[in-house]
Formats: structure tokens, sequence, C-alpha cells
């Protein structure tokens, strides 16, 4: 349902105008604010769809969540700008630097999100990743009858 109301905002001819005047260098400074306008609206209308579907404290956790990760990322950018600037025309620097980033950012942000949830809703998030973990078949066993399950048939 959400996916389904996010694609529509991503696919709606004011969101695309609006991402296509924004990425446009030529745009004026009106025409660019506008545009920030209707993809806020647009961002906006999708947020109270979350809502209605999930309800009004899980939409608060999840403002919670998306702020702590919004700041972690930020944190990190700060944190590498000038290494990243170094290594401006070094594509191996910055790729070594870029798998670190992401190292650090998912512990960053795990550890913020973790902060704000309860032990009921961390012990939900373990279940949920690990559900499903170890079914189904074995390394190069084949889906229907054995073999000589077929051979006795």
């Amino acid at each position: 349902m959400y996916t389904e109301a996010q694609k529509a905002m991503a696919s709606a001819e004011a969101y695309v105008a609006a991402t296509k005047t924004i990425k446009n260098k030529d745009a004026s400074k009106e025409d660019r604010k506008g545009a920030q306008t209707a993809i806020k609206t647009a961002k906006a209308g999708l947020a109270a769809k979350l809502t209605e579907i999930i309800g009004a404290d899980n939409a608060t956790l999840v403002k919670k969540v998306n702020a702590a990760v919004a700041s972690a990322q930020k944190d990190l950018r700060g944190e590498y700008r000038a290494k990243m600037k170094e290594a401006k025309n070094d594509k191996e620097a910055q790729a070594a630097l870029r798998k670190e980033m992401a190292a650090k950012a998912t512990s960053a942000i795990s550890e913020k999100v973790h902060a704000l949830l309860s032990d009921a809703q961390k012990e939900a998030i373990k279940k949920a990743s690990t559900k499903g973990k170890g079914k189904g078949k074995k390394k190069g066993e084949k889906k229907g009858k054995k073999k000589e399950d077929a051979d006795k048939a």
C-alpha cells in the first residue's frame, strides 16, 4: 500500500517536473523554490498516507528513526569531507573511504536507532530478521522427489 503511494508520488507529473527543475542549472531561483515546495507538498502527502496506514504512534517512531538516520549520515559526511577532498583524484582511495564510511554508517545508524526502540521492539526486530533462516532445501538438494523415491514408484 505504501509502496504504491510512493510510486504514485514519484511518477506524478508535478513531482517529476519539480525534480527536473531542481536539477536544471538554468532554472531561476523562483522556479527552484516553487519546485522545492511542490516536492515538500508531495512528500507531506505521502507522510500523511503513511500515518494513515501505520497509525500515529508508529508514524512518530518512523519520524524519529528517519531523523536519527539523517543525523548519523550528516555527521559522517562532515567527518569524511576533508578525507574525500584529499582523495579527489584517487579512485582507489575514494572507494576505500566509501567502504569505511558505509561500515561506520551502519554502526552509527544502528546505535542511534536502537536507542529509540523499546526492548520489545528490539526483540521483534531480532525475531523478524532471523525468521525463515535455515528453512528450505539443503545445498545440492533439488526440489521434488528424491531419485531413490522416484525409482521405487
